[in-house]
């Protein structure tokens, strides 16, 4: 059995515990202020972030470019040829496009076409070759 006492103290504790999950769901759900921006104030972020792609673009040109000049120093030296992963990272850099994914299906079409005419060829002659045996009995 509880006494009174004891019944007020756990009142008052689920009392505060309430008003302190209230408070808590009012810091965690906190309402982001919308930025007011002005033309001016969004061209100038624009130009930043128009900068920091330029800046990024010549950042990759220049690892491409100390990549292929690596390479040009290690083509004479006879370590590259022995050296199957140099080789792998060679031929996948020598590999590497942007366009790459418009050229194979390109040539994805291209291969499909090829087959087309060949299998059209094949029937071509397979009838030929039927017509050659045909005629060969009616010959005997």
């Amino acid at each position: 059995m509880t006494t009174k006492n004891e019944n007020s103290i756990n009142c008052n504790s689920s009392q505060n515990e309430a008003k302190g999950r209230q408070n808590s769901d009012r810091n965690t759900v906190k309402k982001i202020p919308k930025m007011d921006l002005n033309k001016s104030d969004l061209l100038k972020l624009l130009s930043y972030l128009e900068g920091e792609l330029q800046a990024r673009d010549i950042v990759i040109a220049t690892l491409k470019c100390e990549n292929v000049k690596c390479m040009l120093r290690n083509r004479g030296s006879d370590r590259v040829v022995k050296d199957p992963l140099a080789a792998l990272q060679r031929d996948c850099f020598a590999t590497f496009e942007t366009n790459n994914d418009s050229l194979s299906y390109q040539q994805l079409g291209s291969l499909e076409n090829l087959v087309l005419q060949q299998r059209r060829t094949h029937l071509r002659i397979a009838n030929v070759l039927k017509d050659n045996q045909v005629m060969h009995r009616k010959v005997k």
